[in-house]
């Protein structure tokens, strides 16, 4: 009976997109709901998951409809753990991660447990699929079983091809864990041997991962990975052109990719937003890169025909930018910024404060008496919320003004560098006892 009911799914589901309708998600709720509590057919359960995945995953509106039903199921497949074998285990996993529900946690220790005791039947394709589901559901790992997989990845190294690389070092990142050096040493190695299979979307997952997790690049790496970007260049779509070009943090591209870059930017600057603008020109500004003159000219005039969408970050990001990049703005655009600033200033945060008073400085430009005192009366009312480095940028623009600062920075200042006493004193005390 129940083999029969789930090929009437099967064939709905067969059907074309416009054919797939909400009957075939209630048929299948019915069908778990009916469900003996008796059963125990692992192929039943999981052709069951299958097919959730197949009507359910990529449509949000089914989702809520099919969540108690899900949890139900889970419950049956929580007797059959002992009995899945690895490909069985990662599609399950998978299941979970595309239909965007966590499993239940009783069920989730029984299935990790059991997935370390035969982690080592995994294939490096298994391994890159499992955790990539799981840092999708932002899962919490056991310590052991996260070491079992780095001994997986390091011992069958040779298996892992371009695109499950990308995925282990994304899927790392995602979970914010730092992989052993013999982990980053065995996936930087097998990258090297996958020249001319990497895509756009690999070269960025790994540049975003090794900025994510702080991972210093070896110089040479860098070099191959540029040189595998340059001839997939043409085929970067905007999203993977910023994610790319941003996931790279204090690592500058070659000059024939930042070449490659600019002539891009320029030419698509027409149709940027304020926020694209700014987080591009502050992204130059991280490299200590700085953009070749037209690109600068073309990210102030754009910036200056969308002006009434500027946001305060945006205008915080550009002050930081020239001065991180010792760059002068041109007379007009310097202008335009002091005056967005003027009119913007109710609406800063401490950050940004921090951040244009900074660039100012560094741009020996001494922003006027009354904006002053505006961002003054701001940061009065923030100042909860202000961190040390953001109040010791503020201290230090003020003294390149030659101005004394108020004292509504100064006492915070103070506070900070009190608290920062009584941690450390803490710290040493722990150490101590």
């Amino acid at each position: 009976m129940l083999g029969r009911r789930l090929g009437v799914v099967i064939s709905r589901n067969s059907r074309a997109f416009c054919q797939t309708s909400i009957q075939t998600v209630t048929e299948l709720n019915k069908i778990v709901n009916d469900l003996p509590p008796s059963l125990d057919n692992k192929e039943d359960i999981l052709q069951l998951f299958e097919q959730y995945e197949m009507v359910t995953g990529e449509y949000q509106h089914h989702r809520e409809e099919s969540k108690l039903s899900l949890l139900k199921l889970s419950k049956y497949l929580s007797k059959v753990i002992p009995d899945l074998k690895s490909a069985e285990m990662t599609e399950v996993v998978h299941s979970f991660s595309k239909l965007q529900t966590k499993p239940h946690r009783s069920l989730l220790d029984r299935l990790l447990d059991h997935m370390k005791k035969h982690f080592a039947t995994f294939s490096p394709q298994e391994c890159s699929k499992v955790l990539s589901a799981m840092a999708s559901m932002q899962l919490p790992l056991d310590p052991k079983l996260l070491n079992t997989i780095e001994y997986h990845i390091h011992t069958n190294k040779g298996g892992y091809y371009a695109n499950d690389i990308a995925t282990v070092m994304w899927s790392f990142a995602r979970m914010k864990h730092i992989p052993s050096i013999k982990v980053i040493n065995a996936m930087e190695e097998q990258t090297m041997l996958q020249s001319g299979n990497l895509s756009t979307t690999d070269i960025s997952n790994i540049f975003w991962a090794h900025s994510t997790l702080d991972l210093v690049m070896k110089p040479e790496y860098c070099k191959f990975l540029d040189d595998q970007m340059v001839p997939l260049f043409p085929s970067l779509n905007h999203q993977l052109c910023w994610s790319s070009f941003a996931a790279r943090n204090t690592t500058p591209p070659s000059l024939e990719l930042m070449e490659l870059y600019c002539k891009r930017l320029e030419k698509k600057c027409a149709v940027m937003t304020a926020h694209d603008v700014s987080n591009y020109f502050k992204a130059f500004a991280q490299m200590k890169s700085a953009p070749p003159p037209n690109l600068v000219h073309a990210f102030e005039q754009r910036l200056m025909k969308v002006r009434s969408s500027i946001a305060p970050r945006d205008l915080s990001n550009m002050f930081w930018g020239y001065g991180a990049l010792e760059l002068q703005p041109s007379k007009e655009f310097t202008e335009f910024m002091i005056a967005r600033v003027s009119l913007l200033s109710r609406n800063f945060k401490s950050k940004d404060i921090s951040h244009i008073l900074w660039g100012a400085a560094k741009l020996k430009m001494t922003p006027e008496y009354k904006l002053l005192r505006s961002l003054e009366r701001k940061a009065r009312h923030d100042d909860t919320v202000m961190q040390t480095k953001d109040m010791e940028k503020i201290v230090w623009a003020y003294q390149v003004f030659q101005k004394h600062p108020p004292p509504v920075y100064l006492k915070k200042k103070k506070n900070l560098t009190k608290k920062k006493a009584v941690v450390k004193d803490t710290l040493n005390a722990e150490q101590v006892e």
